[in-house]
């Protein structure tokens, strides 16, 4: 090959970090561009990406994570995995990277009065998400007791300076409207309520879900908890706050109580984006330019793709995985 010839994106290679709904859709739409991709993600499970499993152009490395990272003309990226209790690690030479790491939910110790981690019918909404697909129906994890009334509380940690994030966490109500909606088609008996401080469905077919979820029975109450807590000589819960609309007091008899958790992102990804040179924002995201939905980030070369750079649906998320594959190799095109 001519050296001085400038290099195709075929010629290069890209490592996605993370292969969840935005990663996926970058690693398939740089395959469809020609490029070479290295896929990393930390579970074993691969999700969306197990249709590009065993093409050619991709390498694939589940259960895998990015320990260090240098650039120095290319970005020298050492790997690490965990087999039969043996840690193996590589450094892979890439001309690009796209972060497609996510978000991870806050820690909820910040928000001790509504028991998660101290009642074990307090859980958070991805736990009532994994429920809900299990074949063991809708029950209290504490002793596997039915449920009669089901507490969703919105805005866990998010919207707040001191105690969680300062931005809305975009998914969450619509998370607890669709399984609220789930739990009474399961069972109308079940008396269903979601506690919020603004309702926000303004993606694509959440108004009417949201309107679903009121004909089903679903009570609508604004005004987060002041106290979770366990009722006196009872295995029942006991949340109490107030109804701001109604300036009056609640109290809840509860079975189960879904937190729904502000989304930020992963401390143990911290080191990676300093290593890359990535900045974060005032908000702790991954800092890009400011137009909507921006995969380019404050380094050369190295892009963001989804719930990484702001919390989003998985539309948005993969619509922004397809736009940083094409940033990406407009990039390598340019070197």
């Amino acid at each position: 090959m001519d050296e001085n010839k400038p290099r195709s994106p075929t010629d290069r290679r890209v490592m996605v970090i993370g292969a969840g709904v935005a990663g996926s859709a970058a690693a398939s739409a740089l395959v469809d561009l020609g490029a070479s991709v290295v896929l990393v993600e930390r579970s074993r499970s691969l999700g969306a990406s197990e249709s590009i499993h065993g093409n050619r152009n991709v390498l694939v490395l589940a259960g895998t994570e990015v320990i260090w990272a240098e650039r120095d003309g290319k970005f020298r990226m050492e790997v690490e995995a965990v087999q039969d209790g043996c840690r193996q690690r590589a450094v892979h030479e890439v001309d690009a990277v796209i972060l497609a790491t996510g978000l991870v939910p806050i820690d909820a110790s910040l928000i001790p009065e509504f028991g998660l981690g101290r009642h074990a019918d307090v859980i958070s909404s991805q736990q009532m998400e994994q429920m809900l697909r299990s074949a063991g129906g809708i029950r209290r994890p504490s002793d596997g007791g039915p449920v009669s009334t089901a507490v969703f509380v919105q805005c866990v940690g998010s919207r707040v300076e001191k105690r969680g994030v300062p931005y809305c966490s975009a998914v969450c109500c619509a998370v607890a409207i669709d399984c609220a909606i789930k739990i009474k088609e399961r069972d109308p008996g079940i008396g269903v309520y979601i506690l919020y401080i603004d309702i926000r469905t303004a993606g694509k077919g959440q108004e009417a879900m949201y309107k679903r979820a009121r004909q089903l029975d679903v009570k609508f109450i604004r005004g987060q908890p002041a106290l979770v807590s366990k009722m006196p000589h009872q295995d029942r819960l006991l949340v109490c706050g107030e109804n701001t609309l109604l300036r009056e007091l609640y109290e809840i008899p509860a079975d189960l109580v879904v937190l729904s958790l502000g989304l930020r992102e992963d401390p143990e990804n911290l080191d990676l984006f300093r290593g890359l040179g990535v900045e974060l924002d005032r908000e702790g995201l991954i800092e890009s330019a400011p137009s909507a939905l921006s995969v380019m980030t404050s380094a050369k070369g190295v892009f963001v793709a989804g719930s990484a750079s702001a919390p989003m649906c998985a539309d948005e998320a993969a619509a922004m995985g397809v736009q940083a594959a094409h940033a990406a190799s407009v990039y390598l095109a340019s070197r």
